[in-house]
């Protein structure tokens, strides 16, 4: 661990690793702020299955964060320190439950404090459903990269895509399905993959891109994963549930 990181770690009146019951189940948090007093924000990672950038595992990374809130960091479970084998009959119910109990914990151990959720991509859909359960809780929720119902058959996503450098079999395969109304699994991975690679539709390219080197060595340095921990990120209950049978998370 350098300096710099040991220094904003110490700098924390609160930086820990604490257990939590969510879902019935122990799991592993991260909780750091410059002082207690300080607005809390809990992260809901994306995938499902990606707890990057704000894991359990990020510790004195983000001191942009942790000197303006008290971030509280999650890796779901099924992924990085929480990693565990998920069960056939998952349900994105079980992760709301969960989302929520962590919202009431981190209530009764801040009373005072405000609360937000920040969340990114299929966090965004756990944000959603745990701010309709327990709104009493949250002074707000910050989305980025949210899912959205019917995003990418919106007509401007489209119209980029067609006027895009994509391939035209890809662009008449897309047409195709769309005239067909034939919006499966198969068509929305293909759609996926052309927004992103053709598109701004995910990223901005006029912004500044994240330092991912830095950020994945810094995992690696972690003082609190251990290195199964970290490979747990990308290699998890997750990725052998959805490569093995392809099955998606029953709502």
């Amino acid at each position: 661990m350098n300096k710099q990181r040991k220094a904003v770690i110490e700098g924390c009146e609160i930086s820990e690793i604490t257990e939590v019951e969510l879902g019935g189940i122990r799991q592993k948090i991260l909780i750091e702020g410059k002082t207690g007093d300080l607005p809390v924000v809990i992260s809901l990672h994306g995938g499902p299955g990606t707890p990057i950038p704000f894991c359990a595992g990020a510790r004195g990374l983000f001191p942009e964060f942790t000197d303006r809130c008290i971030l509280v960091c999650w890796d779901q479970y099924g992924c990085g320190i929480n990693n565990a084998r998920l069960d056939d009959d998952v349900t994105i119910s079980f992760f709301v439950d969960m989302t929520v109990d962590l919202i009431k914990a981190m209530k009764k151990r801040f009373p005072d404090n405000k609360l937000y959720l920040l969340a990114m991509s299929w966090g965004s859909v756990l944000s959603a459903r745990a701010a309709v359960r327990v709104p009493q809780l949250l002074d707000g929720v910050i989305v980025y990269g949210q899912v959205l119902s019917g995003l990418m058959q919106d007509k401007e996503t489209i119209d980029a895509l067609m006027s895009s450098r994509a391939p035209a079999k890809e662009k008449e395969k897309i047409k195709e399905a769309l005239e067909e109304k034939r919006f499966d699994k198969d068509t929305a991975m293909r759609l996926s993959k052309l927004i992103r690679k053709y598109t701004s539709g995910y990223t901005d390219p006029n912004e500044p891109k994240a330092d991912i080197g830095s950020m994945i060595l810094g995992l690696m340095r972690s003082p609190d994963y251990r290195f199964r921990d970290f490979k747990a990120v990308i290699i998890n209950g997750y990725a052998k549930k959805f490569e093995s049978d392809r099955r998606a998370f029953k709502g």
